[in-house]
């Protein structure tokens, strides 16, 4: 077919659509070319639809190469279709294929699926979401299709774009300056602050309790004293009054 019926291609293939899929992992998502030709840019180091937008990842097993939005951004591989006889594949180029399918038996949609040994965090139907792999040490993603520390979603986006990603994958990502201080540190420092705070009002108690005895101690003794100087006084005038020296 000539290029010119494409309105050219680049230096892909113009083609018809086929019962094969695979020409149109190299269109971009919006096309609408339906039964029209197209440019078939596989192998060619292009995507678009045609072939005009230089793309620097070989993706594999049909995976589609997605060009970076920004100035100096790195390129990246859609694996959506990447699927080689009915068996699904991930990774930064499509390079792993499932190990585990997470599809319940008879389901025949092939998004859930885990790589590289990973278990099933749950088995879905068609129409529910993927639920993220349990991994083996050296692994990440949703598939465990990373090795540990190149998932482009934790190291290639700004804090607040890996807070959402993560998000959405039901991890937990903090992107703020961890506290020096676990909970269970600062519960300790509350409760022994609450108990010395307590020491402190009980010693107080104690110690005004204990005056307070001291002083009624000091006044019975003083009364007994005065009461005692009263008596001897009285004595003594009794014996004056009888002559009693």
């Amino acid at each position: 077919m000539a290029d010119t019926d494409c309105g050219g291609c680049n230096s892909g293939e113009c083609v018809y659509p086929t019962s094969d899929s695979s020409n149109t992992n190299w269109l971009p998502a919006s096309s609408t070319l339906g039964d029209q030709p197209s440019c078939d840019c596989k192998g060619t180091g292009y995507v678009g639809q045609h072939c005009e937008m230089k793309c620097s990842k070989d993706c594999l097993h049909g995976g589609k190469c997605v060009p970076s939005k920004e100035d100096g951004g790195e390129d990246t591989c859609s694996c959506t279709k990447a699927v080689v006889d009915g068996n699904p594949y991930a990774g930064l180029v499509c390079e792993y294929g499932a190990t585990k399918s997470c599809m319940v038996l008879g389901s025949e949609s092939k998004h859930s699926f885990c790589t590289n040994g990973g278990d099933c965090g749950g088995f879905v139907t068609d129409n529910q979401l993927h639920l993220d792999c349990s991994c083996d040490e050296g692994f990440e993603g949703a598939h465990c299709e990373y090795i540990a520390g190149t998932d482009p979603t934790t190291t290639t986006t700004t804090p607040a774009t890996t807070s959402t990603a993560a998000a959405a994958k039901g991890q937990v990502t903090n992107t703020t300056p961890a506290s020096t201080l676990s909970p269970t540190v600062v519960y300790v420092f509350i409760g022994a602050l609450i108990a010395s705070i307590c020491l402190i009002i009980a010693s107080f108690y104690i110690r005004a309790k204990r005056r307070a005895n001291e002083q009624r101690q000091e006044l019975e003794l003083r009364e007994a004293t005065e009461e005692l100087a009263m008596v001897d006084d009285d004595e003594s005038d009794i014996h004056g009054e009888m002559g009693i020296i």
